[in-house]
């Protein structure tokens, strides 16, 4: 990340990996193209870590502070508890 970049990250409380992808889209002069590139590299490498990311990603998009874990998204038996789990924390907050 670039120095100037780094900065805005912190600015918006950005600690974690999947913070680190919001802060490629929202504070670097990356293209959405060179981000969603950048993405591709990384799941054809680690695809579960990718996808927790991109989840993760989306549910922080939508106002979301709830997060996945790599497990959760590694278990597909248990996507319909974490999604219902999911809705009632974020309802419980807005």
């Amino acid at each position: 990340m670039q120095r100037g970049s780094t900065v805005s990250a912190f600015a918006l409380g950005i600690v974690n990996c999947a913070d680190l992808f919001v802060a490629e889209v929202f504070t670097k002069d990356n293209s959405m193209e060179d981000v969603a590139s950048q993405w591709l590299t990384r799941s054809s490498e680690d695809g579960s870590a990718a996808v927790t990311e991109l989840i993760n990603f989306i549910l922080k998009s939508a106002g979301c502070d709830v997060e996945v874990t790599e497990d959760q998204i590694n278990d597909p038996d248990s996507a319909t508890g974490n999604l219902e789990d999911i809705q009632a924390q974020f309802q419980a907050v807005s």
